[in-house]
């Protein structure tokens, strides 16, 4: 390498050169101190930006993105970290989440931990929790596991958590403390209430006990349950010197209650204003007492009260009384007497001092004489309450206490036996004679032994109330009874063979009665079908007409006639079927002049019933409609022998009759030679009231003339028989009757030879000549 020149020294002198300055390089340095400032300046800025920037991030997926309840409660159950999810970021961003959400948690746990206080107060409140130790140690149950679970977010808000919920639970604890001091008080108190009550109580029973106790006594009495009541109960109140002032009052307001209301006993019924001028004149311990007290107006005021008690006491009494007397009252008015625990409860009831009284010893004779009243016929009960009617229409006269009872009653004891009479006539007798007894249809033996005793009773007592021979036949069931059969018959759930049985019970059960039994039902409601399948007694057709009841079964055999090929409408086989029963249309239309409707509808429905069977018959028995028609009519025609003005059935009473009908001395034959030799010897009596100028030979004469030639037969109105009657122009007509009230009729099967209601024999030679038949 070159070596660099070497310079020798020299004694020359040099000048003194000028010395080089050094201020850029200051400047230079102080440049660098600025920059080096700035930049940590700088620095400082950005890092700081940077770290409000992480933050404000971090809060704003706080905000977007909160911690769940179910995210704690997992995290609380499994002791994880609840936002551990949720650093993902810088120091800065985790720090800022750790808090947001810690607070978050804090809240929730807050929530939790207030609702849980105020849980604990409440049943505090209600009595669940019993002493202060047993709350504290529920308030600050929940404080120690929300501390340790918050410090797994963040510690410094868990010490800040549990110094505000400490701070809390004290506070709870301070108010549950209050409750509990109110409730031992209230409960002081109330313990102290009812031994004041007690004593009160047992004050009022000393004092009845004690009628005769002297004042010294009652004093005494009084100061010991008072001192008592101070040591055992009041004591335990804050309240006990105004509970014994209170008790102290009430012992002597029990006093005076007592004597109030022993004064108001004594002078019952009497105003408070009559008492207290009767008072001062009674030399009696009790008036003494108010007498000598020191506040009489507040006394007056107690008997008073106590007299308006005892009075309101009778006024109810009395009210009950006449309740209890109407009550017995309609007893006897419904033909019956009194029931025994009635008179029981108004002997219980009834003031003996009282006007009341008379009434309840009338009630009871009247009561009594029920049974004789029950007895009489309708004519002598009008008879007994004649006499009463006059003296009460007299102006001059009037009906005293009892005299008014015993009209009122049998007044309305005539009218409603009369209405029963009209209404309900075998349920009336059987019940006012004691021998109703509801018919038992299951079992048509033990229905004949209860049809024939009460057709027996019928019988007996049915003079009582102007009831003739036929019709106390026509008399069988109660109208609740038809009406039940009936139901019975009709319900839905009832097959054929039930229905078939009820139909039997009827035949079989009522035996002799069949036919009015029969005729009541069909007044229940009894459909056709089953009032001619009784009739008819055929089982094979009995069940053919029940299946005919039922509307599919009807539409159907409507649908069947028209695909049938018959050129027959529906109409045109009732008009047909009604055409040849016109002659039984019109019987039935002339014992009826009075009810055309009826028998219209009668007929209609028949008719309407009939028209089924025809088709029926064709459609199952592989006939044609003509022949099923004629099987139609014969149901009816084949079992009626039609006279001109009646007809007779072939059977009668579930029994075939229809030999008996024309034979030589059966029932036309009987009906014939009565009309033509025997009208004269029934007797009967003359229409109308004599006419003035006509003696009573010539009225009974032309009477006589008019049986023979305006006279017929027609048939009774149950069905059972043929009457005999006079006939009028218009078509109506009047049965013909003896002095007796007997009618002329005999049942058709009755072929006695006695002329009916007579001693008169019957002599059928009378009719060999005779050809009128």
């Amino acid at each position: 390498m070159a070596e660099l020149p070497k310079y020798e020294t020299s004694n020359i002198q040099y000048k003194a050169m000028p010395e080089l300055t050094r201020a850029a390089e200051g400047e230079f340095l102080k440049s660098n101190e600025r920059v080096t400032n700035f930049l940590n300046q700088a620095g400082q800025y950005f890092q700081k930006q940077a770290v409000e920037y992480a933050s404000d991030q971090a809060v704003e997926y706080a905000i977007r993105n909160p911690i769940t309840k179910e995210q704690i409660d997992q995290a609380r159950q499994t002791g994880d970290n609840p936002i551990s999810t949720y650093l993902k970021g810088g120091s800065a961003y985790n720090e800022a989440i750790q808090k947001v959400l810690g607070q978050q948690i804090a809240g929730e746990l807050r929530l939790e931990f207030e609702k849980h206080n105020q849980d604990i107060l409440n049943q505090v409140e209600l009595g669940e929790i019993p002493n202060q130790e047993e709350m504290l140690a529920k308030l600050k149950e929940p404080i120690q596991a929300h501390v340790e679970f918050l410090s797994t977010v963040d510690p410094q808000l868990a010490e800040s958590y549990g110094a505000a919920t400490a701070l809390t639970a004290r506070n709870n604890y301070l108010r549950g403390d209050t409750i509990f001091k109110q409730k031992q008080e209230e409960a002081a108190y109330i313990n102290a209430q009812t031994t004041a009550n007690n004593v009160i109580r047992d004050y009022g029973n000393y004092l009845t006990n004690h009628p005769d106790a002297t004042e010294d006594q009652k004093k005494a009495y009084k100061e010991t349950v008072l001192k008592t009541a101070q040591d055992t109960s009041f004591s335990m109140s804050r309240k006990q010197a105004q509970l014994s002032d209170s008790l102290s009052k009430a012992l002597q307001q029990t006093e005076n209650d007592h004597h109030a209301s022993a004064i108001a006993q004594k002078y019952r019924g009497k105003t408070i204003a009559e008492v207290l001028k009767l008072l001062p004149k009674d030399e009696s311990n009790l008036a003494a007492y108010y007498n000598s007290s020191a506040d009489k107006d507040n006394f007056a005021k107690s008997i008073e009260y106590e007299l308006r008690l005892v009075n309101s006491d009778i006024a109810a009494n009395d009210k009950l009384t006449r309740s209890l007397l109407h009550e017995a009252m309609n007893d006897i008015k419904n033909t019956r007497q009194i029931n025994p625990a009635l008179v029981n409860q108004i002997n219980n009831t009834i003031d003996p001092a009282s006007e009341l009284a008379e009434d309840w010893a009338e009630l009871q004779d009247q009561s009594l004489y029920i049974e004789t009243l029950n007895k009489k016929s309708i004519d002598d009960i009008a008879a007994d309450i004649e006499p009463l009617r006059a003296k009460d229409d007299d102006i001059n006269q009037f009906l005293d206490r009892k005299e008014r009872i015993r009209y009122e009653i049998l007044t309305s004891y005539q009218s409603k036996l009369i209405n029963g009479i009209k209404e309900k006539p075998v349920e009336t007798i059987a019940r006012r004679h004691g021998f109703y007894e509801r018919l038992d249809f299951s079992n048509p033996e033990v229905l004949k032994e209860q049809i024939q005793k009460r057709r027996k009773n019928l019988d007996k007592y049915g003079d009582l109330y102007g009831f003739n021979t036929d019709e106390r036949n026509a008399m069988v069931m109660t109208k609740q009874e038809a009406s039940g059969l009936v139901a019975a018959y009709m319900n839905p759930e009832t097959d054929a063979m039930s229905r078939l049985g009820i139909l039997n019970i009827i035949d079989e059960g009522f035996g002799e009665s069949n036919t009015q039994a029969m005729r009541q039902l069909t007044e229940a409601g009894l459909p056709t079908t089953a009032q001619l399948s009784s009739f008819l007694n055929n089982p094979d057709v009995t069940m053919e007409l029940m299946s005919l009841d039922s509307k599919e079964k009807k539409a159907a055999l409507k649908e069947d006639l028209k695909t049938s090929g018959e050129s027959m409408t529906f109409d045109d086989i009732k008009e047909k079927i009604r055409l040849e029963l016109a002659d039984y249309e019109e019987v039935l239309r002339m014992n009826s002049p009075l009810n055309p409707s009826d028998i219209r509808a009668k007929m209609n429905e028949m008719v309407d019933m009939l028209s089924y069977y025809a088709i029926n018959q064709m459609d199952v028995k592989g006939k044609g409609l003509s022949k099923g028609i004629d099987n139609a009519v014969a149901l009816i025609a084949n079992n009626h022998h039609i006279e001109k003005t009646f007809y007779i059935p072939k059977k009668y009473n579930g029994d075939f009759i229809g030999d008996d009908i024309d034979k030589k001395e059966g029932i036309l034959d009987k009906a014939n030679l009565i009309k033509d030799h025997y009208l004269k010897e029934f007797n009967a009596v003359p229409f109308g009231s004599r006419q003035e100028g006509v003696s009573q030979e010539l009225l009974e004469e032309e009477f006589n003339l008019q049986l023979k030639y305006s006279g017929e037969w027609r048939n009774t109105p149950d069905g059972s028989g043929l009457i005999y009657v006079i006939k009028y122009p218009d078509n109506t007509f009047t049965p013909i009757k003896n002095a007796a009230g007997e009618f002329l009729s005999f049942k058709f099967d009755d072929l006695s030879k006695t002329l009916p209601h007579t001693d008169v024999r019957l002599d059928y030679k009378k009719q060999q000549f005779y050809f009128g038949r």
